[in-house]
């Protein structure tokens, strides 16, 4: 890597999912850092499969938002990231889990799933900030509440309609 003396491969993947056999099948391999390079839904696919494994997860942050990179202060440019991997030191960190699903930085229901669930499935490649705004004034405009039932610590138990609601991990 650059004359480091550090080797690496680069595994790009296929198909939703992909990420998270790859990083699965390198954990049970004995590699010791799993880079995800991409965003807050390939840390979360990556770094899922990661768990309970002596794997490090690693970030090269080319999402479109980059949560998780920029709560961690992990540098967006990508050169300053592969460098920082570098020199990164090794920290233990919180994971959310929702049911049965981990998640890294926050977790959305009610109008900010809807945004994210149609954002992932909009025709045309144009991502980032701009395509997150039209999509939350359309899906606003059209949205009705759902009534949910949040239990906390597996004890506390209310339920609500929130238009949005976010269980996070992160600021």
């Amino acid at each position: 890597f650059g004359g480091t003396g550090v080797n690496f491969e680069v595994v790009p993947t296929a198909h939703r999912g992909h990420a998270a056999d790859l990083a699965r099948d390198a954990a049970e391999d004995g590699v010791e850092l799993v880079v995800a390079a991409g965003g807050d839904g390939t840390v979360n696919e990556v770094g899922r499969s990661l768990i309970g494994t002596n794997a490090v997860l690693g970030l090269l942050p080319i999402g479109s938002g980059n949560a998780f990179a920029r709560a961690l202060g992990v540098p967006i440019n990508p050169g300053r990231a592969c460098r920082a991997l570098l020199n990164a030191q090794v920290r233990r960190i919180d994971v959310g889990r929702i049911c049965d699903r981990y998640f890294f930085s926050t977790a959305g229901i009610a109008l900010d799933a809807e945004v994210c669930w149609r954002y992932d499935r909009r025709q045309g490649s144009r991502r980032g900030f701009l395509p997150y705004v039209w999509l939350t004034a359309h899906s606003f405009l059209s949205y009705t509440p759902a009534e949910v039932t949040f239990t906390l610590d597996g004890d506390r138990t209310f339920r609500a309609s929130p238009v949005v609601a976010t269980i996070a991990n992160t600021a």
